[in-house]
């Protein structure tokens, strides 16, 4: 009968579909897979069952065949009750010995039970000893706090730098008092799973020297009964008899291969089993491989990204080294532009001519007189219209002669004055300032573009300024370990 099995778990890659984690390494389809003992004693269970009602068969034969015999009174009859006596007992011994059949299956479950906790338990505490080190107890990182405490209380300690070392030692010390205490609580579980679990394997032990005590006393009441049934034979009818007893052979033959099943299932599973382990380790040293794979993958894309940031750090900077003065260039370039437009602005109020002030005695010597509106004029109101009186021409003005330009104040914002404060060019204050500004940009914005380099010229530049940053943290890093090393050993 073959052995069911559960899935593989396999080791645990990125999440696939329907959230599920997909392992590391595929599994073939043709893998082992991991027996499941449950499933195997589920139908050794059915066996063990279907073999007491064989039994129960045999021993319904047995009586009935003894009750359609004769001479119930006499000496066969004496021989019938001893018989049915046998037959008491042999059923009681073998359900003793079904029973102390599952419990030896029970305590053998908790022996496997109590070793893989202590093989776990085994597991942690071989890392918590690679994490402490010689300190393996709360008691043991408590003397050491202690001594470490007692030594700067006692100024066993010479420096500043000293005793921050020694109180960072004991704050590691603290924090790996907890797993010291795990490892001991880990210790105490172990001791008591091994005890656990040799408690009951003596009690498996116990329980099988039983069950083979009873399979010998059953054997014997088997012999007995057959003895007394071959002495009930010589009295009884030999044709019956001898029907009884190959219908009794048969079934015992269905008992003889329901073991024999028992054991092939038995060892199929055990080969499943080792099959299964085998193939789990060389899947585990393959996934061991992958994740190694895959580090040295992620290290190595690291690398790159690493690389192409400093070859994007220098070009940039580089870029920012061919035109140093960018920004200077770039203000003189706009105040410069905002100066000229405040000269054009100025030009254009000079060429608006000004309005003169309405004065009612100016025509009056053309022959024009201010006069009164009396109330015939009205007309003009209702839309009425009167003859107009021709205009007299008025006499030419002689032109005057043009005044000089006078300078006009010059208003700047907030940020105009900080632009002008920064390239360190004085503020003009009115439109005859304005050109001798205009000039003081021009050559500052000169001098700034004297300072642009090549591509070339500005790689070069970085890489060299980078390079003496390099050198003088590398002498200061080595200075400051000089210093140290002579500090060490001075405190020594």
């Amino acid at each position: 009968m073959p052995i069911e099995v559960a899935d593989n778990t396999g080791a645990q890659g990125d999440k696939g579909k329907g959230g599920k984690k997909a392992p590391l390494v595929p599994i073939p389809a043709d893998a082992p897979k991991r027996p499941d003992y449950k499933l195997l004693k589920a139908d050794l269970d059915k066996i063990f069952e279907q073999i007491k009602v064989y039994r129960d068969q045999i021993d319904q034969i047995r009586q009935k065949a003894d009750a359609n015999k004769e001479n119930k009174n006499g000496p066969r009859d004496i021989l019938q009750k001893e018989k049915q006596t046998l037959i008491d007992k042999k059923r009681e011994i073998g359900n003793a010995i079904t029973d102390l059949r599952k419990k030896r299956n029970e305590a053998m479950t908790k022996v496997k039970q109590a070793r893989e906790k202590a093989r776990d338990d085994v597991s942690e505490i071989r890392k918590l000893n690679k994490e402490l080190g010689e300190l393996l107890t709360p008691e043991a990182v408590d003397k050491k706090i202690k001594e470490l405490e007692f030594k700067l209380e006692t100024g066993g300690v010479s420096s500043i730098k000293g005793e921050k070392k020694i109180m960072l030692e004991i704050k590691a010390l603290q924090a790996s008092r907890d797993k010291a205490a795990s490892m001991k609580a880990k210790v105490d579980s172990v001791t008591t799973d091994q005890k656990i679990e040799e408690d009951f394997a003596t009690e498996c032990k116990q329980l099988q020297r039983q069950i083979e005590e009873k399979s010998i006393e059953f054997d014997a009441t088997l012999k007995e009964i057959d003895e007394t049934s071959a002495k009930i034979s010589a009295l009884s009818n030999a044709g019956e008899m001898k029907k009884a007893r190959e219908e009794r052979d048969a079934i015992s033959e269905k008992i003889t291969a329901s073991y024999t099943k028992i054991d092939s299932m038995k060892e199929e599973f055990e080969k499943k089993k080792k099959a299964y382990e085998e193939w789990q380790v060389e899947y585990d040293k393959l996934c061991q491989a992958e994740r190694e794979r895959r580090r040295k993958e992620r290290e190595e894309a690291d690398r790159l990204r690493a690389e192409k940031e400093k070859e994007r750090e220098l070009e940039l900077a580089s870029i920012k080294r061919l035109n140093p003065h960018e920004e200077e260039i770039n203000a003189c370039e706009s105040l410069i532009g905002y100066l000229r437009g405040k000269i054009a602005f100025a030009a254009k109020d000079e060429r608006k001519p000004e309005k003169p002030a309405f004065d009612p005695t100016k025509n009056v010597a053309a022959g024009f007189a201010v006069m009164k509106r009396d109330d015939e004029d009205e007309g003009w109101l209702m839309g009425g219209k009167k003859k107009k009186a021709d205009k007299p021409k008025a006499a030419p003005k002689p032109k005057a002669e043009a005044a000089p330009a006078k300078a006009k104040p010059v208003k700047h914002s907030h940020e105009k004055f900080e632009a002008f404060e920064k390239l360190g060019v004085k503020v003009p204050n009115n439109t005859d300032e304005v050109k001798s500004v205009i000039e003081q940009l021009l050559e500052k914005k000169k001098h700034f573009e004297s300072f642009k380099k090549t591509e070339k010229e500005a790689i070069a530049e970085e890489k060299a300024e980078r390079e003496k940053a390099r050198l003088e943290k590398a002498a200061a890093d080595a200075a400051a370990a000089a210093a140290a090393t002579e500090e060490a050993a001075d405190e020594e």
